[in-house]
Formats: C-alpha cells, sequence, structure tokens
C-alpha cells in the first residue's frame, strides 16, 4: 500500500511551552523504504516531505550519489531534479531553524523541471490527478503512485512512477507502471526539446514534446542529460 498522502507535508517538529515561552525542536527526519520510523543515515534511497522553493507540497526523494528528485504532489510533476553531495536540501524556515522567514531551498542547480501547472493530460483537456502517495518497490526504490481521471470521470488510471535512474549511456531512465487504461487518450508533456527524449520501451510512443500511453505496462522514458 502507499505512504499516506499528505496534503501538506512538512518536516517533523514537537513543541513544549514553558512559562508562556514556546519550544520548538525540531527534527527533519528523512524516511526509507521499509522502515516509517526511523531516520535514513547514509541508506538510500531516502524520502521527506517538506515546503520547496516555490512548492508547498513536495516529495524529496534522495537517490545514489548526491541526485535528488523532487516531485509537486499537488500538480503530478517534477519540481526539480538536481545534483549535489550531501542533504540535497537547505532547509530553513521557523519549524527548522526559528528564521520565521526562512524556506527550504534546493542544494544545487536543477537539471530539469516541469512547468507549474500539471503536465498530464486526457486529449487536449487536463487531466484529473490525485497523489495518492509512495511506496517502496520490489527492487528496493520507491514509487510515487497517483490517480488520473478521465474529464468525464468515467476512466480512472493508476500510474506508480519509478525516480529517474542513470542507465549506461549517461542517459536517465523514468519508468512508469500503468493500470486501468482502457483506450487512448492519457499523456504527459515533457519538457525541454522532443530530442532529448526517447521511448525505450513499453506501451507508449512520443508525439511531439509529449508521452502519450498506449496501454497497461511499465513504460519506460529515457532523458539525455547536457
Amino acid at each position: 500500500m502507499p505512504r499516506p498522502n499528505s496534503r501538506n507535508p512538512s518536516p517533523i517538529a514537537f513543541a513544549v511551552v514553558t512559562a508562556g515561552l514556546v519550544v520548538v525542536a525540531v527534527g527533519v527526519r528523512w524516511l526509507r523504504p521499509g522502515d516509517r520510523d526511523s531516520s535514513a543515515g547514509a541508506m538510500l534511497p531516502a524520502v521527506c516531505g517538506v515546503a520547496l522553493d516555490t512548492c508547498p507540497r513536495a516529495l524529496v526523494i534522495r537517490l545514489n550519489d548526491g541526485w535528488h528528485v523532487a516531485y509537486d504532489t499537488e500538480n503530478g510533476r517534477i519540481h526539480a531534479f538536481w545534483h549535489q553531495a550531501g542533504p540535497g536540501v537547505s532547509f530553513s524556515g521557523l519549524v527548522t531553524d526559528g528564521q520565521s522567514e526562512g524556506l527550504n531551498r534546493i542544494s544545487g542547480v536543477p537539471l530539469w523541471s516541469e512547468p507549474r501547472e500539471s503536465p498530464w493530460k486526457w486529449g487536449t483537456s487536463p487531466a484529473r490527478h490525485r497523489h495518492l502517495g509512495w511506496e517502496q518497490a520490489k527492487d528496493g526504490g520507491v514509487r510515487v503512485v497517483r490517480e488520473l481521471q478521465s474529464p468525464d470521470r468515467q476512466t480512472v488510471v493508476r500510474v506508480e512512477e519509478a525516480p529517474a535512474r542513470e542507465v549506461a549511456d549517461g542517459a536517465w531512465e523514468r519508468s512508469f507502471v500503468v493500470a486501468g487504461m482502457v483506450s487512448e487518450g492519457l499523456s504527459l508533456d515533457l519538457p525541454g526539446p522532443s530530442s532529448v527524449w526517447s521511448v525505450r520501451s513499453g506501451p507508449g510512443r512520443l508525439e511531439s514534446a509529449s508521452l502519450v500511453f498506449t496501454g497497461d505496462g511499465t513504460v519506460v522514458l529515457s532523458r539525455r542529460l547536457p
């Protein structure tokens, strides 16, 4: 089952009231698959739900070798994909370091991100998106789980996305496990020129700068990095 979806993910904080004063002890916790209650330490991957930059509901996944990806769970898009040794996120704010005007920020330079609006479409109309949470995959990694609904609400498709992983030729792969397709119509708008993307396997094809899902199964999408 997917991890519960937090509509307002935030760092874990504990408050103690003493003599009219509020003392906040903070612990930002990276969760590793299979262990909901332990900090991640050096184990990878790890997951943390925070407000990040301009994204109020981000799910940050720490991958191998300093790579990170942050999902905008409200709109079902990749907020940022970047490389940074160490935590990858600079935590700041009232519940982390006491700075009332602080903001959690990415530590590093994003290599790509998706537009602010939802990239999921049904035909030419926006698909209805619902974030269901995240779960541990059989290979020990993490999958982000979502439902996409047609505008007439007659079709609901479940999509489990595994974050990008580096492959031998220097490209990065994203895989999508799709269930519930009854006909074509669901697509994902892709950032950047279409020439950097390719479908390696599965029931999907590229049309201009969009990935069109053509049936149930696992679609493997590849992107070349600059």
